[in-house]
């Protein structure tokens, strides 16, 4: 701010060019810099007066209370500044940002400012309050609000008045986040969502909110909807016409028996499914033919699910199956190793395939049945990346290798054609106690793959015991013979111990332009 002062001192020999700017650049420097150092440039002059006056974003965030015991002194100050702020206000222009954190300004000035009657056509209201005796936004100011963000946590909810939004039309509201709000305190029903109450609503984000239990969504025009750690939903009902990205994480409640999901988006293009707490979900999902990207990662126990609630998977899986890009964690590659059924359809729109392993008695040590299974239903697949995540002690080595060895994959061969015709980029990330088995399918895609154009292999090693293993391990995977005339052999070696790569990579004429593909993942 001195800096700023000095250069707009006419004193000065230098020229006073921030000055010339036009008001809605100056606007936008001074969102910038807190609140109180904004309003010391209406000393500077006339000009710079009306643009305070003018200014459209105030952020009340940025006032620091003083700590006990001098809260009261504080609360003189912060009215006292909010006043001659709002009294020196331009009326005539109307106020796009308001931010409000109660843990920033006093108790007494927080009530002051909501209760200010000059706030009208407010475009983005941001209020953050954290466990006071009381509070109430005055609703009347939001009539033209464009985005609404809500982050309220009370601690003693018997003591807390506010009033419901359920008799509200918020007719211009495109964006609503509502963080760790009482769910039921502020709307009282589960059907809030609707096209009368929120017409224009396109975004909405929910994270953290409390006595989330039932949630219907019935709003036409929305697009993006998020919904995170809201633990205590058991039902989840959305019908979106135009809907086309939702993801669903840490939601639901543990071991619930009474879990039920309903999904109708039919131009859903992403849908992300994570870490969603449910053994016993009753789910539909209507298909959708324009789905890109699905993220799924399951906290089921593979052999507590209920035979019907399997069948609802597979339906799910059928629902996913236009879907152009698949990432699977472990734990549902574990459900389906048990389920082989549920993945009995065809990915035909399938170009990139991703999924995290791991290695335990749940599985019988092996999940690669599950991998043949989804590159054999894959025929157009482009992308391959496979993560092995951890191995548990005591593993069954010998296990693994019988259904992992060479002969294993040959015996894919005929089903898997037009995979091998597609498959152009493979990538193996592993540990090494695991990689014994893995090169049984890393030479099976190299001898089959007829347009393979890169594999990387990423290998942990530990000692020095275990890079000589490598090496020769990798030296018999060199010698074998590729079917893909793209191809190029070369192999890397990381000086750190701790990863090896080998790269095979399509060949380029520009020398200079050669870059390892594996150097991206180190």
């Amino acid at each position: 701010m001195k800096m700023l002062m000095l250069t707009m001192n006419p004193n000065k020999d230098k020229e006073d060019r921030i000055s010339e700017l036009p008001d809605h650049i100056i606007h936008n420097i001074l969102r910038f810099i807190p609140i109180r150092t904004a309003a010391q440039t209406m000393i500077l002059s006339h000009r710079w007066k009306n643009v305070f006056s003018s200014i459209p974003d105030l952020d009340f965030t940025t006032i620091h209370v003083s700590p006990p015991p001098f809260n009261f002194m504080a609360n003189d100050r912060d009215i006292n500044f909010l006043t001659n702020t709002l009294s020196l206000r331009d009326n005539s222009f109307t106020i796009r940002t308001l931010k409000l954190k109660s843990s920033q300004l006093s108790c007494m000035a927080f009530n002051f400012i909501m209760k200010y009657p000059k706030f009208i056509d407010i475009e983005e209201l941001d209020v953050r309050v954290q466990d006071t005796h009381y509070f109430n936004i005055p609703w009347s100011i939001i009539r033209r609000v464009r985005v609404l963000k809500l982050n309220i946590m009370f601690l003693h909810f018997d003591r807390l008045i506010i009033p419901s939004l359920m008799k509200r039309e918020f007719k211009f509201l495109h964006t609503m986040i509502l963080h760790q709000v009482s769910f039921l305190l502020l709307f009282h029903d589960k059907h809030v969502f609707t096209d009368t109450l929120f017409p224009c609503l396109k975004k909405l984000r929910m994270e953290w909110c409390f006595r989330v239990q039932e949630l219907t969504l019935r709003c036409s025009g929305l697009k993006d909807f998020i919904i995170k750690n809201c633990c205590d939903l058991n039902e989840l009902d959305i019908y979106g016409l135009n809907l086309e990205r939702l993801k669903v994480k840490n939601c639901f409640e543990d071991f619930s028996d009474h879990t039920k999901v309903k999904i109708i988006a039919p131009v859903l293009k992403v849908l992300k499914w994570v870490n969603v707490h449910s053994t016993r979900t009753s789910f539909h999902l209507e298909k959708s033919y324009l789905l890109e990207k699905v993220i799924i990662s399951l906290l089921y126990k593979a052999n507590l699910i209920p035979p019907k609630h399997v069948q609802e998977l597979s339906n799910m899986m059928n629902a996913l199956s236009h879907a152009r890009f698949l990432k699977f964690n472990y734990a549902s590659i574990e459900v389906f190793s048990l389920n082989e059924f549920i993945l009995e359809n065809k990915f035909e729109n399938l170009r990139t395939l991703e999924i995290t392993l791991e290695y335990s008695d749940l599985n019988g040590y092996n999940n690669f049945l599950v991998i043949a299974t989804l590159l054999k239903n894959s025929p157009y697949l482009d992308t391959l990346g496979i993560t092995i995540d951890r191995i548990y002690t005591g593993c069954h080595k010998c296990q693994m290798n019988d259904l992992n060895n060479d002969k294993y994959w040959e015996e894919q061969l005929p089903e898997m054609h037009s995979f091998l015709n597609h498959i152009r980029k493979v990538k193996l990330d592993v540990i090494f106690e695991s990689y014994e088995d893995n090169i049984s399918l890393a030479k099976f895609l190299l001898k089959n793959g007829k347009v393979l154009e890169q594999m990387v292999l990423c290998i942990e090693l530990n000692t020095l015991l275990e890079l000589a293993r490598y090496k020769l391990m990798m030296s018999d995977l060199m010698k074998c013979s590729w079917a893909s005339s793209k191809a190029k052999k070369r192999a890397v070696f990381s000086t750190s111990l701790l990863v090896s790569v080998t790269v095979i990579e399509k060949p380029v004429t520009d020398k200079a332009s050669v870059k390892t593909f594996g150097e991206g993942y180190l």
